[in-house]
């Protein structure tokens, strides 16, 4: 942002986007620009790859407090997002383990005052399993039509066959 939020953006809503497992969030950073361009404001949360069994709880709870730390940062004066946040307004968004994390989170924490939206890219089942049918928010779940890591069937099965509307899923 060059140290600067456009006013004609405010207030700007939050999403954090969720890296893949064994993946930087650097990898990450031009959805995040692009994201950014549209006036939202993005948190890439970098939360460790232990291998080989990260734990989506925990990564799901770091989703969470980066969202919920971030949307604090309306209300402090010195802060630059100082009076230009939409602190209500969140969206979870992530890759593979990072679209998992962010579905589990959806489902575990059930934000229904903030969580506004989630997007999941080619996202295997979390453990402890996402349960679908929880997430009421609108939802986008995008597999891949050749996976060898996350079978679109798979992902059908595990985030989309018992979820409720609103929502689509692509493969």
């Amino acid at each position: 942002s060059g140290g600067q939020v456009h006013p004609g953006a405010v207030p700007c809503p939050i999403i954090c986007f969720g890296h893949g497992f064994q993946m930087g969030i650097d990898r990450y950073y031009s959805y995040a620009q692009h994201l950014a361009s549209w006036g939202y404001i993005v948190v890439l949360p970098n939360y460790s790859n232990p291998f080989p069994n990260p734990e989506h709880y925990t990564r799901a709870r770091s989703m969470v407090d980066a969202a919920r730390w971030t949307a604090s940062r309306d209300t402090v004066a010195s802060d630059i997002f100082y009076n230009k946040l939409a602190r209500f307004k969140w969206g979870f968004a992530g890759h593979s383990m990072g679209g998992g994390v962010s579905l589990l989170a959806a489902d575990t924490f059930r934000l229904t005052d903030t969580l506004k939206a989630v997007v999941s890219l080619a996202s295997p089942q979390t453990t402890p399993a996402t349960h679908s049918e929880h997430i009421n928010v609108p939802k986008m779940i995008i597999a891949g039509s050749i996976d060898n890591i996350a079978p679109w069937n798979d992902v059908r099965s595990a985030f989309w066959a018992n979820a409720p509307a609103p929502g689509t899923f692509a493969v």
